[in-house]
């Protein structure tokens, strides 16, 4: 399975003025596998940016005047996005509408995907959140901070299967009933008299249970058991 971590850089406070992108795509059968990184700049609507936003990213509009549109890469970022996984952190409240926001604003069909948030997982901020995992962030890099949380979505999920083994451990430790297997036996004691029970050694009787809970005697009765039966 695979994922795609995203981050946008945008001009100004509208979200549709992105102006740098980054994808890093990963592979989940192997954590933190990078399987391919895209780092582009865009040229937004007129080339406007706020001072703000440049303050924050370091990018103006004199890195951008020839750079191509959204809009003009959007066929070489779709691949990535389309009926895709997509991770963000803050995504939310941020890149995943930035995404839909600018697609609009260029006319474009916004495709089917699926998301994410790092935020939402780990609820703190994405720069404490790489010091304590000691992830390099060079932060409000596109590319750089989507490397970032997908290596924090990596380890979610690894914590995730880690507690899911530990609960069927427990599980399987604890119950007899495990759905380990179709069947799993369990002693228990018989309704028959003690006297009956010494009859050929029978002592206790097994009972077994399959997936459905559904109890099957699997040894036969003897014929001191049937008899007694018989006469109930």
């Amino acid at each position: 399975m695979e994922f795609t971590a995203i981050d946008f850089e945008n001009a100004t406070a509208q979200r549709h003025t992105i102006c740098q992108i980054g994808l890093v795509v990963f592979d989940t059968e192997k954590p933190g596998k990078v399987i391919g990184k895209l780092d582009i700049l865009v040229q937004p609507p007129n080339n406007e940016y706020g001072w703000r936003q440049s303050l924050i990213h370091g990018i103006k509009a004199g890195h951008t005047i020839n750079k191509p549109t959204f809009a003009e890469i959007w066929p070489k970022i779709k691949l990535y996005i389309e009926n895709r996984l997509l991770i963000a952190h803050n995504g939310n409240s941020f890149d995943f509408v930035a995404l839909r926001k600018t697609l609009i604003h260029y006319g474009l069909e916004v495709p089917d995907f699926q998301t994410a948030d790092t935020y939402r997982l780990y609820k703190k901020g994405l720069k404490p959140l790489c010091e304590e995992h000691e992830i390099p962030l060079n932060h409000h890099d596109a590319c750089s901070d989507a490397y970032a949380c997908g290596i924090l979505y990596c380890k979610w999920l690894e914590e995730q299967k880690r507690i899911e083994e530990e609960k069927l451990k427990a599980l399987v430790e604890g119950n007899p009933f495990s759905a380990l297997s179709a069947s799993r036996k369990i002693t228990i004691e018989s309704n028959f008299p003690q006297d009956l029970l010494q009859v050929d050694g029978i002592t206790p009787k097994e009972i077994f249970f399959n997936a459905d809970g559904i109890t099957s005697n699997e040894q036969e009765l003897t014929e001191e058991e049937q008899e007694y039966i018989d006469r109930q």
